[in-house]
């Protein structure tokens, strides 16, 4: 991604000196660089052991590790208001924020780059083809905005399709909750084609009076239904 998009991505998160920030596959360093360069007290998380030395020879800390089993309160067992950024891989984009939203009290914000169908589905709203339990999801903890389209030509080497950044705002919600709900609505939405009351009867879940489907639901009454069970 050229530095004029790179710059711009990082500016939206208005990060000063010291700031906390979690770097998720920093990859080369194309956001990394930059974000020490604002003197940013930087964790790094990489699964692959291929670095760049560049980026092995820089002071921050960095935890050669598959995110998905790291526990993030032991990095920070004292701190909150944290950013995170990351230019998020579609193949993990749904457990990657299910990880995250586990320890969703550490951040403040998640800036973002993620495949533009995958931003779409993100904003998306109740009632659209593309919504989903991601959707439902990342609205429930956070207030999503777009940032900017990234035409693929940016990168290098060239993908498939185009991207988008986000800037997602950490709203007040119980982390606690984060895998229970993920679970509840993937048994919610294995019914989708079934009127809430219908759907509700088939899973073995305390009845309810309700011919709505669970895709027409907003994240807020996805959620009430949520506690109802619980």
């Amino acid at each position: 991604m050229n530095q004029t998009l790179i710059g711009k991505f990082i500016a939206a998160g208005h990060l000063e000196k010291g700031d906390q920030v979690l770097e998720i596959g920093p990859g080369k360093g194309a956001l990394t660089f930059p974000l020490l360069e604002k003197g940013v007290d930087l964790t790094a998380i990489e699964i692959s052991p291929e670095l760049s030395e560049d980026l092995k020879q820089k002071d921050f800390r960095l935890i050669n590790k598959d995110v998905l089993d790291v526990n993030i309160k032991s990095l920070y067992p004292t701190s909150e208001g944290i950013t995170l950024i990351s230019s998020v891989p579609y193949n993990i984009t749904s457990p990657l924020f299910e990880h995250l939203f586990s320890y969703h009290s550490l951040f403040k914000q998640y800036l973002v780059i993620v495949q533009k169908e995958v931003g779409d589905l993100l904003l998306t709203s109740p009632g659209s083809n593309n919504y989903s339990i991601l959707s439902i999801l990342v609205q429930h903890f956070t207030t999503p905005q777009k940032l900017f389209i990234i035409a693929r030509g940016n990168f290098r080497p060239m993908p498939s399709v185009d991207s988008m950044a986000l800037l997602l705002k950490a709203k007040q919600a119980n982390e606690k909750d984060a895998i229970p709900f993920t679970n509840f609505l993937k048994m919610l939405f294995s019914q989708r084609r079934k009127t809430l009351e219908g759907a509700m009867k088939t899973l073995g879940l305390p009845p309810i009076s309700d011919k709505r489907r669970a895709e027409t639901l907003t994240p807020a009454e996805i959620y009430d239904l949520f506690r109802r069970e619980v």
